[in-house]
């Protein structure tokens, strides 16, 4: 039997029906949604908006913004430049394996 869990700001999931066949917005949202119930002082996050259209992935990166106005370090790794720089206090390039820009 499945049952449907409503997680605020994140829509309704039904138990035990996300699995590797869901779509990927789906399952990106749960997968934040599962680290946010532990409350964490920081958050790593690697290529969280992979997969997610436009309006998901601006979704992804408010909920960030909102963790990190709780006090919540996030430090996300991106290719999408463009969506994070908002939302970013600091940006680090790294290219092969060394630090190339910060700012």
């Amino acid at each position: 039997m499945s049952s449907t869990h409503q997680l605020p700001q994140f829509g309704k999931f039904r138990q035990p029906s996300i699995n590797a066949a869901s779509p990927k917005g789906q399952r990106q949202r749960l997968g934040l949604a599962q680290a946010l119930l532990a409350q964490p002082k920081i958050m790593i996050l690697d290529e969280p908006t992979v997969g997610l259209d436009p309006q998901a992935s601006s979704w992804m990166y408010a909920q960030l913004a909102q963790l990190r106005s709780q006090g919540c370090t996030v430090i996300v790794c991106t290719h999408e430049l463009s969506l994070i720089e908002p939302f970013a206090d600091l940006v680090l390039m790294l290219s092969g394996g060394k630090l190339r820009a910060s700012g």
